[in-house]
């Protein structure tokens, strides 16, 4: 579709642009656009009104071309395009739009030079309330309500922009919304005035450089709770509910303090914004989106009415808090530069996240819950449909597996491994040197193994090619082999071998890691453990399958001696050996009973679902030994097959 701005042009410069934007039409981009401009800035000021089907607004974007073009190439998708202007110094320059897929072109007359220029954009668009994605509107309690999801590509629905996550800039927001209404965005409302119609405008301040992905607003009859001030920098907090929903927000409104100063604690950086909302929302695509001072949550996430709460359901909010608030830092205020490496963002949000949220537990159950998804994530990924955690995203339709469970739970998993090879203390000064480093930018895989290797000495490139670049996990065999007072460690890799760095913990109390790249290694050791266990920490993103000799003498000799987290991986790691066949079902199960012994809640909870899975392994000769045997060791109730291939959906489908 060909569409011309309004501009007075002679009948001749009219056909001749109509010609060129045709042509130009045929070499729109297919996914990414050119790098051949950069925003500087990007103003919206748009009219919203809640209980209508159709928005509109303008964009006046602040462009700086860095070569000579034909075209601009912006994205835009599903807008109504009514007005285009286009001034460089002052001066109105002639173009033509071309509209193509989700592209917007703005062709020039003859060929813009390098340089700044100011481009103004009129549009409008439908306000669907049958889509989550760009601006919706929904309907909660007899009440419209409008909101924003852009990640991950979805800005574009609702504003042309550079809807990229390397195109970060400054943003001016200016909504007209109804009087009765209350709007929301990144920043805080600086100016409010009342216009015709019974209409206002709110205009907010303007924000740090952020990518499109991450604007949000949000218009509608909302309950503001007010939740105090948290953090270094005492940021203003509230809770944000729809109309008659604010008495459900009472665990929320006062969980962010101790979350945020954890976080703040960490990274060594205050929180980066000017304020902090936690917007509850009727429906979403996701759990929660961790939009720059305007978090927004599903509602049953984030609120709950008071006598029908439970524990378990604010530990989630929490959780989700934690999760949501290290983005501010990770995938906000230092963004990844293409979504290949979105493990950035949702990696090290839902480890460091994770590690916030366990600071609520006993230092005793600290690491069982992440033990757990460790051994979820790798019984996913040992299937044929594994998929490495980077990715390249070229399409659309590369883009709906952007946000894969391995990008969260598996880099979540390699990242803790890297903490215990590196060491905390000297990983945490890496991780704060690579926001220091991007603080405001973007960042990619090569800049955080480079905080790494400046911080540390360290070179994790090896390791993180190894695991974030091919799908599965390493497969190793340890042993323990003395002589003469010595002893040894061999580690042998079944398959092709990885750079893995292995930790182990061993009656002496010893600690001790190295790096792993060959098929065979073999490690001296201080003098001959009694008991010796290859996953130190439990977070080694790796199968171990000791020989007999040294298993029996960890489950039967240092089982006691492992912590929490080590003995739910002990456990997983033996139904796993179990399952691929490496060990024989009859010796797996001869070791198990010290584990039905556990005398800690957490960890039997967490054990007694792992070994549940033996029930998908299990020949069905042998089943109903099996079952006894869980019921006498175990007080598990039989699993019937059907049962058993239920539990193999579930096993796939968690995160």
């Amino acid at each position: 579709m060909l569409m011309l701005a309004p501009l007075e042009l002679s009948t001749a410069v009219v056909l001749a642009l109509a010609a060129q934007a045709a042509l130009a039409a045929t070499s729109a981009p297919t996914f990414r656009l050119p790098d051949v401009a950069e925003p500087k800035q990007e103003s919206l000021d748009i009219t919203i009104v809640p209980d209508s089907a159709e928005f509109h607004g303008e964009a006046r974007l602040e462009i700086v071309l860095k070569t000579a073009v034909s075209v601009l190439w912006l994205n835009a998708k599903d807008l109504s395009i009514r007005q285009v202007a286009v001034q460089r110094a002052g001066r109105a320059k002639k173009v033509a739009t071309v509209v193509n897929g989700e592209f917007l072109g703005l062709q020039f007359e003859a060929p813009a030079a390098p340089g700044a220029l100011e481009a103004r954009i009129q549009y409008s668009a439908r306000l669907d309330d049958k889509t989550n994605s760009g601006l919706h509107r929904k309907k909660s309690g007899g009440d419209w309500y409008a909101y924003t999801t852009f990640t991950p590509i979805e800005a574009r629905r609702a504003f042309p922009c550079f809807d990229e996550p390397r195109y970060k800039t400054n943003w001016r927001v200016t909504l007209h919304v109804p009087r009765a209404d209350m709007a929301l965005a990144n920043s805080p409302a600086i100016e409010e005035a009342n216009e015709p119609g019974a209409m206002k405008k709110v205009v907010f301040a303007e924000t740090p450089p952020l990518a499109p992905s991450v604007v949000a607003f949000a218009v509608g009859p909302f309950e503001t709770i007010e939740a105090g001030v948290a953090g270094a920098t005492r940021t203003p907090v509230r809770v944000i509910a729809p109309r008659g929903r604010g008495r459900e927000a009472a665990a929320a409104r006062t969980a962010t303090a101790g979350i945020l100063d954890s976080l703040e604690s960490y990274v060594g950086r205050p929180y980066p914004w000017a304020k902090l909302d936690h917007l509850a929302v009727p429906d979403m695509a996701f759990g929660a989106v961790e939009n720059p001072g305007l978090i927004m949550y599903r509602e049953r996430v984030l609120l709950a009415a008071p006598e029908r709460d439970t524990a378990e359901r604010r530990r989630i909010m929490r959780a989700t808090m934690a999760h949501e608030l290290a983005h501010q830092w990770f995938g906000n205020l230092v963004t990844p530069v293409w979504w290949d490496d979105v493990w950035l963002s949702e990696g090290i949000a839902t480890w460091l996240g994770g590690n916030v949220a366990d600071l609520e537990l006993p230092e005793f159950e600290r690491g069982v819950a992440a033990a757990a998804r460790r051994h979820r994530m790798l019984m996913m990924d040992s299937t044929a449909r594994a998929r490495p955690v980077r990715l390249e995203m070229n399409s659309r339709e590369d883009m709906q597996g952007v946000y894969s469970p391995v990008v969260y739970e598996k880099a979540a998993a390699i990242l803790s491994m890297l903490e215990e090879w590196i060491g905390r203390a000297p990983f945490r000064a890496a991780m704060r040197r690579y926001v220091a480093a991007h603080a405001n930018g973007n960042a990619a895989v090569a800049d955080f193994a480079a905080a790494i290797r400046t911080t540390t000495g360290q070179d994790p490139s090896p390791v993180l090619r190894s695991f974030l670049d091919r799908p599965h996990a390493p497969q190793l065999r340890a042993s323990v082999r003395c002589g003469s007072g010595a002893g040894s460690l061999v580690i042998e890799q079944t398959g092709p071998a990885w750079t893995v760095p292995v930790c182990w913990h061993d009656s002496a109390g010893g600690r001790s890691c190295v790096v792993v790249d060959r098929e065979r290694s073999v490690q001296a050791l201080d003098g001959c453990p009694v008991w010796l266990w290859p996953n130190a920490a439990g977070v080694g993103y790796y199968r171990s399958a000791p020989d007999p000799r040294t298993l029996e003498a960890v489950v039967e000799k240092g089982y006691s001696e492992l912590s929490a987290a080590e003995r739910v991986a002990l456990a997983g790691d033996l139904v796993a050996a179990t399952v691929n066949g490496s060990e024989s079902a009859g010796d797996i199960l001869r070791l198990l009973p010290a584990i039905a012994r556990d005398p800690a809640p957490a960890v039997g909870i967490h054990t007694g679902a792992i070994l549940l899975e033996l029930a998908l392994a299990v020949p069905d000769a042998d089943r109903g030994a099996y079952r006894e045997w869980l019921k006498q060791h175990f007080g598990i109730a039989p699993i019937a097959p059907e049962q058993a291939q239920s539990l193999e959906q579930f096993l796939h489908n968690s995160r």
